[in-house]
C-alpha cells in the first residue's frame, strides 16, 4: 500500500525525560534515512548520548553504529515491540 508521496514509513524518536515524540515520515526504512533524522533531531534538540531502540536493520547497521561514535553516544537494543 502506498502511503501520501510514497512516504510508506515512520520512524518515531521519543525523548523519555519530556515526552517528546518526533514522528518522521520516511520512503525508506533503510540505514541512511535513519542517521538523516538522528542528524536532524540532534540540529534541532542536541545531542543524544543514550538511544534506545529495537534491532531493526535500519538501527543496527554500520551507518548508526558510526554516527554514535563519533557523537560518543551509546545504543541499547531491545526486543522489536519491547522498549
Amino acid at each position: 500500500m502506498k502511503g501520501v508521496r510514497d512516504l510508506r514509513y515512520v520512524l518515531v524518536l521519543k525523548d523519555d525525560f519530556s515526552g517528546y515524540v518526533w514522528l518522521r515520515p520516511t520512503r525508506e526504512a533503510d540505514a541512511d534515512t535513519t542517521a538523516q533524522a538522528l542528524l536532524d533531531w540532534f540540529a534541532s534538540f542536541g545531542v543524544v548520548y543514550h538511544w534506545v531502540s529495537d534491532r531493526g536493520t535500519h538501527f543496527k547497521n554500520e551507518v548508526v553504529r558510526t554516527l554514535r561514535e563519533q557523537t560518543g553516544g551509546s545504543h541499547h537494543f531491545t526486543l522489536a515491540y519491547c522498549p
